[in-house]
């Protein structure tokens, strides 16, 4: 099952319960796709994502639309932010660095209507 947590889950209406939503992959694949939509939006609104993404380049880490959602969907859109503002890597519960997580998750395609 995707790793949605419950914000993200409430974030794009999905009212279904946990153990529904773990047995039911089309549910999960419609669910991710919700969720990597509405990142995308906003991390297209903060005018520093943006520019970062323009850049192609943040703090020696190549950077673009795909890495940026995914740093987004591990720590937050403000966390992403305060790395490329002021190099504070976040990291999660677990204590792994977003930066770290997410080397190689650049340039994969992500849907057109993101």
């Amino acid at each position: 099952a995707y790793q949605l947590g419950t914000a993200a889950r409430k974030d794009i209406n999905l009212t279904s319960t946990w153990p529904v939503f773990k047995e039911n992959p089309a549910m999960q694949d419609d669910a991710a796709r919700s969720w990597f939509r509405l990142l995308a939006r906003r991390v297209k609104g903060r005018k520093a994502i943006r520019d970062a993404i323009a850049s192609g380049n943040v703090r020696g880490e190549i950077f673009d639309l795909s890495r940026a959602v995914a740093m987004a969907h591990h720590t937050g859109t403000a966390a992403l932010v305060r790395w490329i503002t002021g190099g504070e890597r976040a990291q999660d519960a677990l204590g792994t660095r977003t930066v770290e997580f997410t080397r190689g998750l650049e340039n994969h395609q992500l849907e057109a209507n993101t």
